[in-house]
Parts: C-alpha cells; sequence; structure tokens
C-alpha cells in the first residue's frame, strides 16, 4: 500500500511538472488591424503577434512604392514595424523593414528569439506601429512619422500623450 501511494504521489509530481512545462510554453497568438492615423500616406493590414514567443507577422497593403513625389517623400527609404510600450516613450522595438512590392503589398517576419526581448509580453509591448523610415538602420527609434497603427488585444490600454 505504501509503495502505491509512493508511485501515485511520483506520477501526480510528473503530470503536474509536465503540465506546468506546457503551459510556460504556450504562446498567444494576436491578430491586430492596423489602421491609417489619418496621414497622407496610405496603409493599412494586419499583424500577427505571438507574445510569449517573440514572433510576429506583419502584412501591410496600399502602401506607396518608393520613392515618394514630395521633397519630403524622396527623402523616405522604406517603412519600419515597431512593437511599442505606449506608457514607456524609450520601450520600442524595430521588427524590421517593409518593402512594398509593385501591388503596395509589403510583408514582414519578424522573430526576437535568442535576444533578450524573446519574451515579447515582458516588454509590456501593446501597440504595433508602422512608421515611414528615411534612414535604413536598427536604430531604436523611428526617423520618421508613424503611418498606421494598432492596440494588441489582451494588453493593457494604449496611451497617447
Amino acid at each position: 500500500m505504501r509503495m502505491r501511494k509512493t508511485f501515485f504521489l511520483a506520477g501526480t509530481c510528473v503530470l503536474l511538472a509536465a503540465g506546468l512545462t506546457l503551459a510556460d510554453g504556450e504562446a498567444v497568438h494576436f491578430n491586430v488591424p492596423l489602421d491609417n492615423l489619418g496621414t497622407p500616406e496610405p496603409g493599412t493590414g494586419v499583424a500577427i503577434v505571438t507574445i510569449a514567443e517573440g514572433d510576429a507577422k506583419v502584412e501591410m497593403q496600399g502602401l506607396q512604392a518608393l520613392p515618394h513625389e514630395s521633397a519630403i517623400g524622396q527623402r523616405i527609404r522604406g517603412y519600419a514595424a515597431w512593437l511599442v510600450n505606449s506608457e514607456d516613450a524609450l520601450s520600442k522595438l524595430n521588427m524590421g523593414f517593409l518593402f512594398p512590392d509593385g501591388d503596395g503589398v509589403a510583408r514582414l517576419r519578424f522573430s526576437a528569439s535568442g535576444s533578450k526581448k524573446a519574451n515579447l509580453s515582458a516588454q509590456n509591448f501593446n501597440v504595433v506601429v508602422i512608421t515611414l523610415e528615411t534612414e535604413l538602420d536598427a536604430r531604436s527609434q523611428p526617423s520618421g512619422a508613424p503611418i498606421a497603427a494598432g492596440h494588441i488585444p489582451g494588453t493593457p490600454a494604449a496611451v497617447t500623450r
């Protein structure tokens, strides 16, 4: 009887540990509709953000092919996708650059695996933002104005100041 209780207890511990491991590894996926922010630049689309695993896919539609016609527009080199913590204006993560094809559709696949920001939920990112970029580098701040954005469901409400 004592041996049976020991096996039962050991089995319960193994199942509990396995369950906790699976729960920790579960990713949470969000579809984030991206809307134009009322700027003259076009751009709508969707970002599929996987919070726990540090992955994101962005698809934008209606982006202008480069270069733009205006003097300022001719300085634009591309578009960048960002994860932003709107509570902390300095907390931004550049996911990469979007370059439209001939039909104005641009796609981006981003993965933060292996970096200190791999667990995106720890960063409290709550907004996906698309910006115009005049410089194409991996700086931590955008070089141009936001043209489209969307709030990530299930995260704290976006704050604008």
